[in-house]
């Protein structure tokens, strides 16, 4: 039973992440010397995700206000096609500042739904750098009945 409720949860997730500095992903190996240099000379922000246990880039966007805003559309978009209701957290990599602008931002938009708040931990941030902000949301496992 709990294993099944896992299973529907994990189904329902979806994770985002916004990188702030492309330094930290040229240093690791992700990303070209070139490329990291460019990018942060233009102020890209890659949007990453998960895809079969990788973390991948699925979008780049010019500034952080950009990225969040491509991934608060995401989070609109799951929200119209869903007929429960979901619980986002906000993680930050060490930016209290900019996950309690999200936080405010979400509420106002969203006013139903329940709004967790974390931080990243070692095992993410390791690949991902300071600074980075991420979205994580599911099915509200406390409003669910079975």
């Amino acid at each position: 039973m709990v294993n099944s409720s896992l299973k529907k949860i994990r189904e329902t997730t979806g994770v985002y992440f916004v990188v702030d500095n492309l330094s930290h992903l040229v240093r690791t190996g992700r990303l070209s010397n070139a490329s990291g240099l460019v990018g942060n000379l233009l102020r890209i922000k890659p949007v990453l995700t998960f895809q079969d246990g990788k973390i991948v880039a699925i979008q780049k966007e010019r500034t952080m206000r950009r990225a969040y805003a491509a991934i608060k559309a995401k989070l609109a978009a799951e929200i119209a096609a869903v007929d429960y209701p979901l619980r986002v957290t906000i993680e930050n990599g060490n930016n209290p500042k900019l996950q309690a602008e999200w936080t405010a931002d979400l509420k106002a938009s969203f006013p139903d739904l329940t709004i967790d708040e974390g931080e990243i931990g070692p095992v993410v941030g390791v690949h991902v750098g300071e600074g980075v902000m991420g979205l994580i949301w599911a099915r509200d496992w406390e409003k669910w009945t079975i």
